[in-house]
Formats: structure tokens, sequence, C-alpha cells
């Protein structure tokens, strides 16, 4: 499961193309936030049952974006530099 602020886990740009965010916004019902929404949190779901963390924060930190309330915390971690 994954956290709501996962300490060592961060985004990297590696992580983006395996994350399938791509295929993810495809089976969305319709082309509006909330239908994003739903796709990115079910694959994230999927990607962390799968034990991809790195590919899950990743479609969390869209899916957040998509619902137009990004965290803080998700947000700054997301950002921050390495």
């Amino acid at each position: 499961m994954l956290t709501r602020d996962p300490t060592n886990t961060l985004i990297t740009r590696e992580a983006f193309e395996p994350s399938r965010w791509d295929e993810a916004l495809n089976t969305a019902a319709r082309e509006d936030y909330s239908s994003m929404w739903q796709a990115l949190s079910t694959a994230t779901r999927e990607a962390v049952d799968e034990g991809n963390l790195e590919q899950g924060l990743v479609l969390w930190f869209l899916a957040d974006a998509c619902s137009k309330m990004p965290t803080a915390p998700c947000w700054q971690k997301a950002t921050k530099s390495r």
C-alpha cells in the first residue's frame, strides 16, 4: 500500500515512461479531469500492488494534478531535486 507521503520513494524522469500513464488515460471513460483522475488512481493501485512504488508515485502525482487538489507534501517531494 502506498502511504500518503512515502518518504523513501521519489519521482524520477526514468519512472514516467514505464508508469504507463498514457495507457491509463486511454482507459478514461470521458475526457474530463474526474475520469482521468479515476483512471490514474486505478493504475496507481495496480502499480503499487505489483510492487512498482516509483511508478505508482508518478501515477499518484498525475492523479492528484487531475483532481485539482495536489497536496503540498506530495508536490514538494515530487519536485525536489536529487
